[in-house]
């Protein structure tokens, strides 16, 4: 009695194919883990079976003897281990916070913003605090003097004013 043509693999093929017993393949059959490459006759997809097998394999279970993952496993294990990495780098975040080694946006952008409201009042000041000085070195008159750096000074002033500063105030550089 002749057997009927197949479209696809056996389950022993296709266990044999992937790596895997074929009771471990029938398994996952079973299970409903594979059920992609099953075609309508009852035989396994060459072409999908592997892929089929790794993207539902979980790595993490696998036996001690298998030296290396399937290739191409991108399955449970995988995302578990990135799930693990991004556990650490917030653990690793959130103790630099607690320890004081960084600080939040908002307090950089205050303590930016007071600098510079500092550096602003000290450079307005600065005409009439030096201005005489300047002055007598030079031996200019003291009033022009101090007139035509404060000019000067607000004029650099309102240009730096004008620039954007990255950092500050929400700009390019979140």
């Amino acid at each position: 009695m002749a057997a009927a043509k197949r479209a696809g693999l056996s389950i022993r093929a296709a266990a044999k194919k992937i790596g895997i017993t074929e009771n471990a393949l029938r398994e996952r059959i079973k299970s409903g883990r594979v059920v992609k490459s099953i075609l309508p006759d009852g035989s396994i997809n060459a072409a999908t079976i592997v892929e089929e097998y790794n993207s539902t394999l979980d790595v993490s279970k696998a036996r001690a003897n298998r030296s290396a993952p399937v290739p191409g496993a991108v399955g449970f294990a995988r995302l578990k281990q990135m799930k693990l990495a991004t556990d650490l780098q917030i653990s690793r975040e959130n103790l630099a916070r607690m320890k004081g080694e960084t600080v939040s946006v908002e307090e950089a952008r205050a303590e930016i913003s007071t600098f510079a409201r500092l550096h602003r009042d000290g450079c307005l000041n600065f005409a009439s605090r030096y201005g005489g000085q300047i002055a007598a070195e030079i031996g200019a008159d003291a009033a022009a003097a101090i007139a035509a750096i404060d000019k000067y000074m607000r004029l650099h002033l309102e240009e730096t004013a004008t620039s954007s500063v990255p950092f500050v105030g929400g700009g390019d550089g979140e």
